[in-house]
């Protein structure tokens, strides 16, 4: 979101904030995917659990447009590691949400009737040594399990 949407919804310490809890979104103008987008049906289902709503703006499915709207200061918006880094930009404030923690599985699959050719299997061997790397040094928040 904008720094101007944090002053406004947090008051001015909320610009100092790292961490929100979804509780407090509720005033926010929300940009979201729309109601088919898997971080959508995720965050309602988070939403109806918790008996709470967000108030939304507007439905776009892709990551930039979502990210420059919250940019503008038409409202905020919620991404999967979408914006790297913890620090915020002077366009875009990050505020990781802590409660409830959104996670969502991300699988590698393959076609059982593929060939596994030495090719195949080097590229499987890099995405997984990969995201092992960025899991381990914290670039990527997630975890793994084998």
């Amino acid at each position: 979101t904008s720094a101007s949407q944090i002053r406004q919804h947090l008051g001015p310490a909320g610009l100092r904030r790292r961490t929100i809890r979804l509780a407090e979104m509720g005033g926010f103008p929300m940009i979201l995917p729309t109601r088919t987008h898997s971080l959508r049906v995720r965050l309602d289902d988070y939403l109806q659990r918790a008996g709470q709503r967000l108030a939304i703006a507007a439905e776009v499915n892709t990551t930039p447009q979502l990210i420059g709207l919250a940019a503008s200061g038409v409202g905020a918006t919620i991404s999967y590691s979408s914006v790297v880094g913890d620090s915020s930009s002077a366009d875009v404030r990050v505020l990781h949400i802590e409660n409830p923690r959104l996670t969502r599985p991300v699988y590698l699959c393959t076609n059982p009737s593929t060939p596994k050719t030495m090719a195949v299997m080097s590229v499987m061997r890099l995405l997984v040594d990969t995201v092992k790397s960025l899991t381990t040094q914290g670039t990527w928040p997630t975890c793994m399990r084998d």
